[in-house]
C-alpha cells in the first residue's frame, strides 16, 4: 500500500516552501500582520523519523537593528543551510541565518558586484538557486526570461564567509523562444561541481552544460 502524505494546515498565506534534510519542512509566509512582527518562517517537523506528519515547530522572527525588516516581501527561497531570498519590494537579495536563540533569525542584504556591465532589475518573480556545496548563487527571472550566474567572494563554501560573502556577476543568459517562454529553472544539487542548468519551457525540458560556459566566461 502506498504511503499518504498527511494534511498540514497553515495558519498564515504562505508564498514557498522547502524540505532540508528530510525532516524539516520551512514555510515562507506572506501575510500583513505576519510580516509586520518581522517574521516570514515557519519550521515544522516529522518529529517521528517515518511518518509523513508534519508538525508546527518554531516560528523565527528575525532581529537586528540595520532597518525595519517589516513587509520585505519575499516570494520563495533557497536553502544552504541559511535562507536566500529575492525581495521585490526592495530589489535587494537577502540572507537569514538561524541565530543561536531557538527562535530568531539574523538577517543581511547581499552585496551585488556588476563589474564593467549594465546593473540590470529583476522582476518580483525572480527565484534564487543556490545549494551548500556550491561556490555560485543563480537567480532565474522568468519575466525577462533570464538566468544570471554570480559567485560568492569570498566563497560560501567556506564556514568563515557564510554570513558575509559578495556576489561577483560572471555572466547571463537571454532567451527568446518566442511562444515557448521559460517556466522555470533548476541546477540540481548533486552538479554542484561541474553544474548542469535545467530549464523547462512551455514545450520542452532543456539542459545545459553551465559549467563550461562558467569556465569560459571566467577566464575572460
Amino acid at each position: 500500500m502506498e504511503n499518504e502524505l498527511e494534511d498540514v494546515a497553515f495558519d498564515w498565506p504562505i508564498t514557498d516552501l522547502a524540505i532540508y534534510r528530510k525532516n524539516n519542512l520551512y514555510v515562507l509566509h506572506k501575510d500583513k500582520d505576519l510580516n509586520n512582527s518581522n517574521k516570514y518562517i515557519t519550521r515544522y517537523v516529522n518529529t517521528a523519523w517515518n511518518s509523513n506528519l508534519f508538525k508546527p515547530w518554531i516560528q523565527y522572527k528575525i532581529v537586528g537593528n540595520e532597518f525595519s525588516w517589516a513587509n520585505l516581501w519575499f516570494n520563495d527561497f533557497t536553502i544552504d543551510t541559511t535562507f536566500l531570498s529575492w525581495s521585490p519590494k526592495q530589489s535587494e537579495v537577502y540572507q537569514l541565518r538561524r541565530d543561536r536563540w531557538i527562535d530568531t533569525i539574523n538577517a543581511r542584504k547581499i552585496n551585488i558586484q556588476w563589474g564593467n556591465v549594465f546593473e540590470d532589475k529583476y522582476s518580483d518573480q525572480t527565484k534564487i538557486i543556490t545549494s551548500i556545496n556550491t561556490k555560485y548563487v543563480y537567480f532565474f527571472d522568468p519575466k525577462n526570461q533570464t538566468f544570471t550566474v554570480y559567485k560568492t567572494s569570498p566563497q560560501k563554501t567556506n564556514d568563515k564567509f557564510l554570513f558575509s560573502y559578495n556576489l561577483i556577476y560572471i555572466m547571463r543568459f537571454k532567451f527568446d523562444l518566442l511562444w515557448n517562454n521559460l517556466i522555470d529553472a533548476s541546477v540540481p544539487e548533486k552538479s554542484w561541481n561541474k553544474p548542469y542548468l535545467y530549464l523547462l519551457s512551455e514545450k520542452w525540458i532543456i539542459q545545459i552544460d553551465l559549467a563550461e560556459f562558467i569556465k569560459k566566461y571566467e577566464e575572460k
